[in-house]
């Protein structure tokens, strides 16, 4: 019988390859690397659409998208997308923008209305959207989520309003530095809605979703989205539904969309002019996206209206929208000269992505092929490379230094005594700890423990500072641990100041 078996595999590989139209591509590699992705990595579903001169040429799904309710993930199964979102988010604003209906260019505060972003040394009114869509307007690093050492009931989210007010922080100089910050898009997206006086949620399906004929995608679920979306699947908590609810809170507003609906998007933004869609933005807006970036902290890569742009990839100009978190590793990337883009959705944050987009655009691009197999050749194990022996710090740096972290319940006073080879004896509030100090672009200063408290055993938390002069001493952003009491954890980052005594 295995013999059998084995004879009628042989004999339908060769009828299965000449069923496939002459010159179509062969996506082969890309499964391959997907669902081995799945297995290896323990993702539970994943779905891809491929774009080609506006028409979607491959799209499939793999695995569960509920696997305790027996349903499996489909092309128009919506998965969570993470930063993806960001770029629908950025959409909108450039749609309402064109509408007349918002002003990118104005102060932030001036369409939050009820609370506001601040600063207790930058001047504000430099916080445009913009800005906070192309991650220059001085907010920092952010994320939140529920402690998991703590009881589901602990956990406690803060409004909109507090977000902002807490959380919506200019550490840095608005409209210097690129610094990627998922609180200014909260803050940017939840501004837009209040300028036109209409929820977040309604205005992406009105503005985006609708016209383009994305009917598997949202902003935020209800309970009869919650019921189709993909299921994540995280490393730590196995399966975890997703909350339903308005997004008025930084843990409902999220974004989600099917590989299916992502392709329409892409290919709204490859300006293919398909009859089934309303042209929300004109090409040149489209364009001005695309084309009107900001250096990042990544020398290869720029970053426009919510894209990121990479000049040269393999000989092609490519534009990438993308996100990951534990519950999700999500790619489109778009090469708008030849109007091709590959959508990959996954529900939980894993590694393989990359390379699968690479083989399906290597699969329609012989040279973006050639391009990968050559960067995988000339790829070598790094050479050890000894220790650098510490950098010694000079006086201007080392010594004893006093000041505060402006944190969200008031000022959290700090001293630091740094020694010249970057050893930090700290005092946070009323308790002692220890640290390090290193000096390069900035002072970086990474202390154990949070504001609050030391880091409990077995657990690896710290303060981070990123400092740069600031007058006659040292001034920047202070990423910590959210406040115990609010039930959460992650990263949050306020402004901190240091002097000489």
């Amino acid at each position: 019988m295995r013999s059998l078996a084995t004879g009628l595999c042989l004999t339908l590989a060769p009828a299965l390859a000449a069923q496939r139209p002459q010159n179509a591509p062969d996506f082969a590699e890309a499964r391959r690397l997907i669902r081995e992705g799945l297995a290896n990595e323990k993702a539970t579903a994943a779905a891809v659409a491929v774009v080609r001169g506006g028409k979607i040429i491959w799209e499939e799904a793999f695995g569960w998208a509920d696997s305790a309710n027996g349903l499996r993930a489909t092309p128009n199964s919506p998965f969570q997308l993470a930063s993806l979102n960001k770029t629908i988010e950025a959409t909108l604003a450039a749609v309402l923008e064109q509408q007349h209906r918002v002003d990118l260019d104005k102060p932030v505060n001036d369409y939050l209305r009820t609370t506001s972003v601040s600063s207790p040394v930058w001047d504000v009114r430099g916080v445009t959207l913009r800005r906070l869509l192309t991650h220059t307007a001085g907010v920092s690093t952010f994320d939140l989520g529920c402690d998991t050492g703590r009881p589901a009931s602990a956990c406690h989210f803060p409004t909109a309003d507090q977000t902002i007010r807490d959380y919506g922080i200019v550490a840095r100089p608005p409209g210097i530095e690129f610094d990627y910050s998922n609180v200014g898009y909260f803050i940017a997206t939840e501004a837009l809605a209040r300028a036109v006086g209409q929820s977040a949620r309604d205005l992406m399906r009105d503005e985006i979703f609708r016209p383009l004929g994305m009917t598997h995608s949202s902003f935020g679920l209800d309970s009869a989205e919650a019921r189709l979306a993909v299921v994540p699947n995280t490393p730590l908590r196995g399966l975890v539904r997703e909350p339903i609810g308005t997004p008025t809170e930084y843990r409902t507003a999220r974004g989600y969309s099917s590989a299916h609906d992502l392709a329409l998007f892409a290919a709204f933004h490859m300006k293919a002019h398909r009859r089934d869609q309303r042209a929300v933005l004109t090409d040149s807006a489209i364009d001005n996206m695309q084309r009107a970036t900001v250096p990042t902290d990544q020398p290869s890569s720029r970053y426009g209206l919510g894209w990121w742009i990479e000049e040269d990839r393999f000989g092609y100009r490519s534009v990438l929208a993308q996100g990951g978190n534990d519950r999700a590793s999500t790619w489109l990337r778009m090469i708008p000269s030849e109007r091709i883009a590959v959508v990959l959705l996954v529900n939980r944050g894993v590694g393989f992505p990359s390379s699968a987009v690479d083989a399906t655009l290597g699969a329609l691009l012989p040279r973006y092929a050639d391009g990968v197999v050559a960067q995988r050749r000339a790829a070598s194990p790094a050479p050890t490379i000894p220790p650098a022996a510490p950098r010694m710090l000079d006086s201007a740096t080392t010594g004893r230094w006093t000041g505060a972290v402006h944190a969200a319940g008031g000022k959290v006073p700090v001293t630091f005594v740094i020694d010249s080879i970057g050893t930090v004896r700290a005092t946070i509030g009323t308790r002692s700890d220890s640290g390090s100090a290193r000096l390069g672009r900035q002072l970086v200063v990474r202390i154990s423990g949070d504001l609050e408290a030391a880091a409990p055993s077995g657990i690896q938390r710290e303060i981070r500072l990123y400092l740069a002069p600031y007058r006659g001493g040292w001034g920047g952003v202070a990423t910590v641990r959210p406040p115990a009491a609010t039930g959460t954890d992650g990263r949050v980052s306020y402004w901190a100041e240091l002097r000489r005594p």
